[in-house]
């Protein structure tokens, strides 16, 4: 089994619709974005990539800022210890994940189709802690 795993710093991006114009589809750009950050950060770190037979886990850590006013819904406990707590708003989880597996395709693996299993949480960050994006990839599990 090969694993790997990286960061990427700052507010972590997820998948947006395409957007058409008439007849002409296009990418948003800040998804074209995204990937590109998290293709180039996968390039630095994927040694081997996975063959097109090979099985592939993700595991996918999304971290954003934390907000500068307690939410409603966040319980006072959880707001005043400055540790990270859960993000029940959008970015759509799957959307999150979706991203990263597409930008991956033909730098950790064949296609994102090889990917079997996917474990992903987004979370705000702690007081102490910056927003990130971190991925870790295991070939061969």
């Amino acid at each position: 089994m090969r694993a790997y795993r990286f960061s990427i710093a700052g507010t972590p991006e997820h998948w947006r619709r395409v957007r058409s114009f008439g007849k002409r589809r296009f990418t948003d750009p800040k998804t074209a974005a995204g990937k590109s950050a998290i293709a180039l950060a996968a390039r630095r770190v994927v040694i081997e990539p996975a063959a097109a037979n090979e099985p592939v886990a993700l595991s996918i850590v999304a971290v954003y800022p934390r907000p500068k006013h307690r939410p409603t819904w966040c319980p006072r406990e959880v707001w005043s210890t400055g540790e990270p707590f859960s993000k029940a708003t959008r970015a759509d989880l799957d959307n999150v994940a979706k991203i990263v597996m597409d930008a991956l395709n033909g730098v950790a693996y064949v296609d994102d189709g090889q990917v079997c299993m996917v474990d992903a949480v987004k979370m705000y960050a702690g007081e102490s802690t910056p927003p990130a994006t971190t991925v870790g990839i295991s070939i061969g599990w």
